[in-house]
């Protein structure tokens, strides 16, 4: 039997690296996270934050609005909401 959403626990995790990897295969280059960081004006702490598949605990526009601007996505690109049983 499945569980409902109701009784799952949700959690938002980043998508930042799916986005570095698209942009890499459109460009035919690598990208580093210190030139995302160098280009929306963020640290390579937040970046490295936002590559891990950690779930995020929280979002802030001054990170969400640049990597949106530089990805040019929106933050449904960027983000996912997931779920978890425990």
């Amino acid at each position: 039997m499945v569980s409902s959403k109701k009784n799952r626990k949700a959690f938002m995790r980043s998508k930042l690296k799916e986005l570095v990897f698209k942009r890499e295969q459109a460009e035919q280059r690598r990208i580093f996270q210190n030139e995302i960081a160098e280009k929306t004006g963020l640290t390579p702490g937040t970046i490295s934050r936002w590559m891990s598949p950690r779930p995020i605990r929280q979002i802030q526009d001054d990170v969400v609005i640049p990597l949106c601007e530089f990805f040019q996505c929106d933050i449904g690109d960027l983000v996912t909401i997931e779920y978890s049983d425990d």
